[in-house]
């Protein structure tokens, strides 16, 4: 089965249309208003990916931390907090509202890799107060439903990587350390334990539905997790483990020639933010290692 893939190219943190925390502006107000404008770009981007696609399957990617704003312009520990309950209860309901606007009969089929955002969770222990990262990429697609709209699958990152939360300024052998906006200082775990979660027909489960399309599974690295997660090491977390279609979902993450795919993977895409980066490469993949660059159309 033959498919397209597109990817949105975007600075992440930097791009032209990211919204600036003005004085004064409420935090709710400001991440709504840079939903708003993020959803507008995936908006007209999907538009022009369906006008070109060739086939009746398709995927079309976003780079980690999309929907993230800059870290700096979060100044309070309630802030933190706020900022969680903003994504984790709107960002789903916006991507399945997304979805409904591409109806299949006018714009076929297609599986939207959503990037990613990364949320800190407030853990207070006997000595401290710390923060565990949950950065996720959501699925959803314009062909699938379950009673409460489409379908939605998430996929979390395992490692915290010295850039996910803004400015560095040390780590252990268990936390990382950051500073927020206002000087805020936080400790945040290494490694999180948050696995992949499915939403569909068949009832909630531990899972990513990668088989949308029967014949074409794929998966997710998000970013670090490229290096530090193992080949076949979360095949439990997948509803299909023999993936054909491997997706690094990242922000500063290059392709490794050592890296070790599982044998059933045939092509790799790359969809990086960092500035440096930025853009989406496509490496076959051969024997579970990485064969030659594919020609893209970039526009």
């Amino acid at each position: 089965m033959n498919c397209d893939i597109f990817g949105l190219k975007y600075l992440t943190y930097n791009s032209p249309s990211s919204v600036v925390r003005e004085d004064g502006m409420s935090l709710r107000d400001y991440l709504a208003y840079d939903m708003r404008v993020k959803l507008g770009v995936v908006r007209e981007n999907i538009k022009d990916a369906v006008r070109r696609r060739k086939t009746n399957a398709m995927f079309f990617c976003i780079p980690e931390f999309y929907w993230n704003v800059p870290w700096d312009y979060i100044y309070s520990a309630d802030e933190i907090n706020e900022l969680f309950e903003f994504y984790f209860n709107e960002l789903s309901l916006n991507l399945k509202s997304l979805m409904e606007e591409f109806q299949v009969v006018d714009h076929d089929k297609f599986v939207f890799i959503a990037g990613s955002v990364a949320l800190l969770l407030e853990v207070n222990s006997f000595d401290n107060i710390h923060y565990e990262a949950i950065n996720y990429s959501l699925v959803v697609s314009n062909f699938t439903e379950s009673g409460c709209g489409s379908e939605i699958s998430m996929w979390p990152k395992r490692f915290v990587s010295k850039i996910d939360f803004g400015e560095q300024n040390g780590e252990d052998e268990d936390y990382r350390y950051f500073t927020l906006g206002n000087d805020l200082k936080i400790d945040v775990v290494k490694k999180g334990d948050v696995v992949a979660e499915h939403n569909g027909t068949d009832g909630y489960g531990s899972r990513l539905n990668n088989v949308l399309f029967e014949k074409i599974p794929f998966s997710i690295n998000l970013c670090v997790d490229y290096r530090e997660v193992l080949s076949g090491e979360r095949n439990s977390e997948l509803a299909e483990p023999k993936s054909k279609v491997d997706f690094l979902i990242s922000c500063g993450m290059p392709y490794s020639e050592d890296h070790i795919y599982p044998e059933s993977v045939i092509y790799s895409v790359r969809n990086d933010g960092y500035p440096t980066m930025a853009g989406v490469e496509v490496r076959r993949v051969e024997n579970g290692r990485l064969s030659e660059k594919m020609d893209i159309t970039d526009n």
